[in-house]
């Protein structure tokens, strides 16, 4: 089987890449522990928006230079503050995952996204869902960047 070229997962390609917003992930930590706080800070599922938030085509956003502009055109703090649920862009899990893989390979870290089925959302109930992957020395770690510490309090995680 032939190895992946990790450094490969270092770089942005046009989904993760920043564009002019570069410098506003330079001031994110590296650490995956603190990603899912930080992404659901600035990003909220449209499932947990208020009822009378108007549709949009956040969820739809593809490109890292995308969702940023969205997030900062919001709320232009820095973004390791956290926005009050109606200053956080729509997105869905996939918008998280490529959060947290942006802010990684903006630090230097191997970060890829998967796709696959998550159980532990609705029980009896495998979901498409996308999570990020990290690399942490010779071993591929996963991150929900979902999974925040508000998220977890009903799923009892």
């Amino acid at each position: 089987m032939l190895k992946p070229d990790i450094a490969s997962y270092m770089r942005h390609i046009r989904w993760t890449e920043p564009g002019p917003f570069s410098a506003h992930l330079d001031d994110l930590p590296a650490d995956p522990a603190a990603l899912p706080q930080i992404v659901s800070g600035l990003v909220l599922h449209p499932l947990f928006a208020a009822p009378d938030r108007r549709p949009s085509l956040e969820p739809t956003l593809r490109r890292m230079a995308d969702i940023l502009a969205a997030i900062l055109g919001k709320d232009g703090r820095p973004l390791d503050q956290p926005r009050k649920p109606g200053k956080r862009v729509l997105g869905t899990c996939r918008n998280y995952a490529l959060l947290a893989c942006a802010i990684l390979r903006q630090n230097g870290i191997p970060a890829r996204l998967r796709v696959g089925f998550a159980g532990y959302f609705n029980p009896d109930f495998w979901e498409d869902h996308w999570v990020c992957e990290y690399r942490d020395g010779p071993d591929w770690k996963l991150l929900d960047a979902e999974l925040s510490a508000e998220t977890r309090r009903p799923l009892r995680h």
